[in-house]
């Protein structure tokens, strides 16, 4: 009897202990917080690709998250974050993935080191106003492998960052280049090292890092490419990205992305800025100036559900001097949310989104749908 009583017992802790570290005690709904939180804890993010510029596939990566340092009054908990992982889609693009990003120095230094080995198939559809709308494109492959060294360090107890990055990657660009293709594209295929330094600056006040409800972050990259870095051609790219949260009420969050990016000396294409919205294939429209926005509202109808919807423009030019010469689009779509950590204030979803001669797509979103690294 005794022993019964204590396998019994043995059996009941054992599984108190597994619903503690999976669903949350005051609701009691599904929650990974105190999972991540253990040693061996990990989001396991099985993500499937639908992407229309690489076609569908799948995307597996553990995302291990452990808390960092305790954060200043008023400021966000920048938690630690690696993961490793691979992918692979139906039109043959496959790759593996390595990150670890961590906070120092009581949070006023945020260090970032990743690394990839990919080969990605892609469709190249022209530049600026000579994009090739309903009709085949020029189909690439990219074998790159690469990485990259980042650190941001805060300026006293102000919310500007102040950082750089070095890139360093090795690229095989192999095609065969249709008649009528602009001159960018060289004849034959080519093989390219990249190595860049950028200076970061940023100005953040969001209340969270996985999924904003209030805040902003105002970035502004200098990108600068050159054999002094260890690569074969001199060019720049320029960025500039605002994203805006605004809380309505309790429930209703807006929020709006804009950004500006521009390239100059002579970068190769696949280095060309692009538009990024959801719904349009990425890489499918590219410039020498490229100028973009999207609009979000998410309405938490439940502590744990949320369904947003949004919409976005954006614009292509092929060079500054000739702004009336432009490839536009528009897209919009509509998203479900659950909170999938109260700890971490992270969110996980879905969005389904349609741009103007395009598809459908599907996107699953880990956390917010415009993340900054």
């Amino acid at each position: 009897m005794a022993v019964a009583a204590g396998m019994a017992l043995g059996t009941s802790a054992a599984e108190e202990n597994t619903k503690r570290k999976f669903f949350d005690e005051q609701d009691g709904y599904l929650d990974l917080s105190e999972f991540l939180e253990h040693p061996m804890g990990f989001l396991p993010l099985v993500i499937p690709i639908t992407e229309p510029a690489i076609g569908y596939g799948a995307a597996f990566a553990p995302v291990f998250i452990s808390p960092g340092p305790k954060p200043s009054p008023g400021k966000a908990e920048r938690p630690q974050i690696w993961a490793l992982g691979g992918m692979r889609t139906e039109n043959g693009s496959e790759g593996i993935l390595g990150m670890y990003k961590a906070t120092w120095m009581d949070g006023r230094l945020e260090t970032l080191i990743a690394g990839a080995d990919a080969s990605v198939n892609l469709d190249f559809h022209g530049v600026g106003e000579n994009v090739q709308f309903g009709r085949d494109p020029m189909q690439y492959n990219l074998d790159a492998v690469g990485g990259v060294i980042q650190g941001r360090y805060r300026l006293g107890e102000s919310d500007w960052w102040l950082g750089a990055r070095y890139v360093r990657a090795q690229v095989d660009a192999s095609y065969v280049r249709p008649p009528g293709f602009p001159a960018i594209i060289p004849e034959r295929s080519f093989t390219t090292d990249l190595g860049g330094l950028s200076l970061l600056i940023k100005h953040e006040t969001f209340d969270n890092v996985f999924t904003p409800t209030r805040g902003h972050a105002w970035e502004f990259d200098l990108n600068f490419y050159d054999p002094a870095f260890g690569g074969d051609g001199t060019w720049q790219i320029w960025d500039a990205v605002a994203i805006h949260y605004w809380p309505i009420g309790k429930r209703l969050t807006l929020g709006l992305k804009t950004d500006l990016h521009a390239a100059s000396g002579d970068p190769p294409f696949f280095m060309l800025p692009s538009i990024q919205l959801r719904g349009v294939p990425a890489m499918s429209i590219q410039g020498d100036v490229i100028a973009s926005a999207e609009l979000e509202a998410r309405w938490q109808f439940h502590p744990r559900f949320s369904i947003l919807g949004f919409v976005g423009a954006g614009a292509a030019w092929r060079d500054t001097n000739r702004f009336e010469d432009i490839a536009t689009t528009v897209s919009g779509g509509v998203g479900f949310r659950y909170l999938i950590s109260r700890r971490y204030g992270l969110h996980m979803g879905i969005d389904v989104a349609k741009a103007e001669n395009e598809d459908p797509a599907l996107y699953v979103q880990f956390g917010s749908a415009w993340p900054r690294l």
